[in-house]
């Protein structure tokens, strides 16, 4: 209230606007700098998209933008892609959003972005966790086509016993399942581990029988084969002896 605008300066070209503002002599030392932060922070939008919370340039280690401009967007909105395909690169989008990537792109396509996050958290704090590990994860969490979080609420949803007790809680679970009377039939990892059985899982998922006779006679035929062919290669052996023999003779 104890200034007023003397000047308003738009160069469009830079996208750069000057203000010139005029003050009592006897006012008290004024801090532009965070009183326009905040009127452009809470009154001022030049453009504004739902959901996008805020957009920042990414530079270089030199300051520069280099050849591509690369932004960092907080917050996401779908409709944007619509308006804004012809100027930006859709082939190098990325987003930490998952749910918004299984509805742009798919399950599998989610699948591997849960990979690739929770290998850059890990990363984070010098973890190096396989990729087999991350892979089951990921495969659990989007097997059934759509993406199922992983925490204590969700496993609740499970049926076997075994497996909620062995993810967190142990002892809540572990008292609801006894007092519901609950069955595991031993078809989760976790519940084939506990009990020292193989799981019905991968190599696990079939039962192969032996034929011991079978067995037994493959071995003796195979034997008995070895022993002729040892026989012929003797006999052929000897036969060249004795030819070399008689032309020593002769």
């Amino acid at each position: 209230k104890c200034f007023r605008a003397v000047k308003i300066v738009l160069d469009e070209p830079r996208i750069l606007c000057s203000l010139q503002l005029q003050l009592p002599l006897n006012h008290e030392p004024l801090l532009l700098e965070s009183l326009i932060d905040n009127v452009c922070k809470n009154y001022a939008f030049v453009r504004k998209i739902n959901g996008v919370d805020s957009v920042h340039i990414l530079y270089d280690k030199n300051g520069c933008l280099g050849s591509n401009w690369k932004i960092i967007v907080s917050g996401f909105n779908r409709a944007v892609f619509k308006i804004v395909d012809k100027y930006v690169d859709l082939d190098t989008f990325d987003t930490n959003h998952v749910h918004e990537i299984e509805k742009l792109y798919g399950i599998e396509a989610a699948r591997n972005a849960i990979i690739k996050e929770v290998s850059t958290v890990l990363g984070a704090y010098g973890l190096d966790v396989s990729y087999r590990h991350l892979s089951l994860i990921a495969d659990s969490m989007t097997h059934f086509g759509d993406i199922r979080a992983m925490t204590r609420t969700s496993m609740a949803e499970c049926t076997s016993p075994f497996l909620r007790i062995t993810y967190e809680m142990a002892q809540k679970f572990l008292v609801d399942s006894c007092l519901n009377k609950d069955i595991d039939n031993i078809s989760s990892p976790s519940s084939a581990i506990i009990l020292g059985q193989v799981g019905k899982f991968g190599t696990g998922l079939f039962d192969v029988k032996q034929d011991i006779q079978q067995m037994i006679e493959l071995q003796q035929q195979q034997g008995q084969n070895l022993v002729s062919v040892k026989e012929e290669q003797l006999q052929s052996y000897y036969s060249d002896d004795d030819d070399d023999e008689d032309e020593d003779g002769e």
